[in-house]
């Protein structure tokens, strides 16, 4: 007959402590046998105690749930099958976790409600703090899928047809999203859709597609003049990952700001350019003519980086390149000029014109955001 008084001595013992959440897992499981889970509302496994058979877990190894351990977990037929108690720990009217006790005796079912629900009151100011880093609050279910397919040691797999038809990722600066959008209006992009929160990005992944519902999200997004990145439409659930990589490398190579929406297709090769620039960087290529440009213009106040990557962008048209720059066509020509001087080339035969083009984007990419 266990003593839930011998529990509060346990618990305000450990209060104390370091590791508080650890050290209370750990005493209430070697008094009661029951292991004991504190898991917060995006599935990360706080603290916990339990038997040897149980810390096979892959979850346990992890840190956060997986699909499966998610549906032995909180699974209404698992809950009666397993012998596992749910006590959700609201935070400001919301689930920000969960005390989880499992292979409970059935018999003292009375002692183990109200120990859960001592732990829930003693674990909440635990679970507050980190509820403070989540800009959006989403069922578990959903953040434990996202968290399988995203994450790299995800020890789980994503079951068939979870996520029907073909897909679109959109990948979002959180700082963004804080300013300008919150999850009811990304929800309205379209109504199948899960969404992934990290540190510095969210990430949504669309669903249940096909090519007139895609282009439909595009035109839909682009009215929002939300910056961000977003994918082509895809089919194979297990690239989502390699997908968000790649929108966020685009997103992130310091391109002017308030430029809304990014399709991977229009801007794959500044992608392409940002995922090779290192290798470049680390074997020592250098276009020495690009180098000559670069220190005229850091002598002499120049602008004439920014004038010949234009120039090219503009498929070495004057007149278009002078109204983007801002600057009369005869000062575009003068500047033109200069360059070529300064660097020796002929950068209107299109080999040379190319390969400059692609080494300005590959500068830009790593270093060379100043010269924008």
């Amino acid at each position: 007959m266990y003593n839930i008084d011998v529990c509060y001595k346990f618990i305000f013992g450990s209060m104390f402590e370091e590791m508080v959440l650890e050290n209370i897992a750990r005493k209430v499981h070697e008094y009661s046998k029951a292991g004991i889970f504190f898991v917060s509302c995006s599935g990360e496994i706080l603290a916990f105690s339990c038997e040897e058979e149980e810390r096979k877990l892959y979850s346990l190894k992890n840190g956060c749930l997986t699909l499966e351990d998610y549906e032995r977990f909180f699974d209404e037929v698992s809950l009666s099958k397993n012998q596992i108690l749910v006590f959700p720990v609201h935070c400001l009217e919301t689930e920000a976790g969960y005390v989880v006790l499992t292979g409970i005796d059935t018999e003292q079912l009375e002692f183990f409600r109200e120990l859960g629900k001592i732990l829930v009151h003693i674990s909440r100011k635990f679970f507050e703090e980190r509820e403070k880093s989540s800009f959006f609050h989403l069922p578990l279910k959903e953040q434990v899928i996202c968290r399988t397919i995203f994450e790299k040691n995800k020890g789980s797999y994503i079951p068939p047809n979870i996520l029907e038809g073909d897909y679109i990722i959109v990948v979002v600066p959180k700082k963004d999203v804080i300013q300008k959008i919150d999850y009811p209006k990304i929800n309205r992009i379209w109504e199948f859709l899960y969404i992934y929160e990290e540190e510095a990005y969210i990430t949504a992944v669309l669903y249940k597609l096909d090519g007139k519902k895609a282009q439909e999200i595009y035109e839909r997004i682009s009215r929002t003049n939300l910056e961000c990145c977003i994918s082509g439409m895809f089919g194979d659930l297990d690239i989502c990952r390699a997908k968000q990589d790649f929108l966020k490398r685009i997103m992130s190579m310091g391109q002017q700001e308030n430029m809304g929406m990014k399709r991977e297709k229009d801007w794959y090769m500044e992608g392409l350019f940002a995922y090779t620039s290192p290798l470049i960087k680390d074997a020592g290529l250098k276009d020495y003519s690009i180098s000559r440009l670069i220190e005229e213009d850091n002598k002499n106040n120049t602008e004439f980086y920014h004038t010949l990557k234009m120039y090219l962008l503009c498929g070495n048209n004057i007149t278009m390149a002078a109204e983007k720059l801002y600057i009369h066509r005869n000062t575009m020509v003068y500047r033109l000029k200069r360059i070529r001087s300064c660097i020796g080339l002929d950068f209107n035969d299109d080999n040379i014109s190319r390969g400059l083009l692609a080494y300005m984007m590959i500068y830009d990419a790593t270093e060379g955001q100043g010269n924008k």
